[in-house]
């Protein structure tokens, strides 16, 4: 049975698919001890899934790979639960999928002698915050806290609980120094109401615009932009280009740019039928003999920022391209290519 898919998977996949962001969330959220010895330079992310078929409308999993400062094998096995609601008896699957794990190395590596040990974290973003157990002896008869010996012959298991709903601003604020990670973290937080959107926009727009002149960022802005775009309604982004008056020139520039590529590849929610559709239109069309300018305008400025030299030639091969989703995927390259002449290198 395959799941209808959610704008919230494939946005915590690219977010934590960056290394760098996924083990600073990592180090916010586990035991400070454990953080002091894991080498971070070793973590890798494992490839597949272990979430059952049927609940992957649900729960996005990730799995990653880290080794101590002595050796040791450990996994951190990262759910995030899409529902509004915390699922009772997630501590329950987490083990199950823990089990799974276990069971998948032990096929890859039978002559191993011991199990890794498996961390299960749930990132949650419900709007009443975590309310379900923690613990899955919480979900046993009360006669296993009665008896010590019978709790102690009954499986025990626990999960770590990124709570994002009791998140303050300051909180998210106080979470890492990387900006993508803390705007990505809002944008989960706030993305499920209208309300709580608006609310804390005028804080966090212009932290999401400042993205873009960050080294890096460009690529983050997209897909942090896209993912606000699909989750919100028209009034939060009207309210969000509101803000660009308050950024600075070069950053409004870039963020006016890319977010028309992203109108004009329909990413933006609800473009065809807008409920302010004539005035988003007339902006765009009063901009239509700029906007392939300034695509490749961006374009300059990410090579720039880059220290890539641009040849005339190849400058001039950029500027004779009057395709925007042409040059939406030159920027995209733009961000990791070695040389600019790899701009045009299949």
């Amino acid at each position: 049975m395959t799941h209808e898919p959610t704008p919230h998977d494939p946005f915590v996949k690219t977010v934590f698919g960056d290394l760098a962001l996924a083990a600073e969330e990592l180090r916010a959220v586990l035991p400070p001890s454990l953080v002091a010895r894991i080498d971070w330079s070793t973590m890798t992310h494992e490839p597949g899934s272990f979430v059952d078929e049927a609940l992957k409308s649900r729960l996005t999993d990730m799995l990653f790979s880290v080794r101590t400062q002595g050796g040791h094998d450990l996994r951190v096995y990262v759910l995030f639960e899409h529902q509004s609601h915390a699922d009772r008896w997630m501590v329950l699957r987490a083990l199950e999928y823990t089990v799974r794990i276990w069971s998948e190395l032990r096929a890859r590596s039978p002559k191993a002698k011991r199990l890794p040990v498996v961390i299960p974290v749930v990132l949650h973003h419900g709007e009443r915050g975590w309310r379900a157990p923690r613990e899955l002896h919480e979900l046993l008869d009360p006669l296993v806290a009665e008896i010590p010996e019978l709790a102690a012959l009954v499986p025990q298991a626990r999960i770590v609980v990124d709570d994002l709903a009791t998140l303050t601003d300051d909180d998210l604020e106080r979470r890492s120094h990387e900006l993508a990670l803390r705007v990505a973290l809002w944008l989960l937080r706030d993305g499920r109401r209208r309300d709580r959107l608006l609310a804390s926009l005028a804080r966090w727009g212009p932290m999401l615009a400042e993205l873009v002149l960050r080294p890096g960022g460009i690529r983050a802005f997209q897909y942090q932009l896209a993912y606000l775009y699909k989750v919100a309604d028209e009034d939060v982004r009207v309210a969000f280009l509101g803000l660009l008056d308050h950024t600075s020139e070069d950053s409004r520039d870039a963020v006016m740019t890319i977010e028309e590529m992203l109108i004009n590849q329909g990413i933006a929610k609800g473009l065809e039928k807008g409920l302010e559709k004539g005035r988003v239109e007339g902006r765009v069309e009063g901009r239509v003999e700029g906007r392939v300018e300034e695509a490749a305008n961006a374009v300059f400025r990410v090579l720039a920022t880059r220290k890539l030299p641009v040849s005339d030639a190849l400058r001039a091969r950029v500027l004779a391209c009057s395709n925007l989703e042409d040059l939406g995927r030159m920027l995209d390259r733009a961000i990791e290519v070695a040389s600019a002449e790899d701009l045009f290198t299949n």
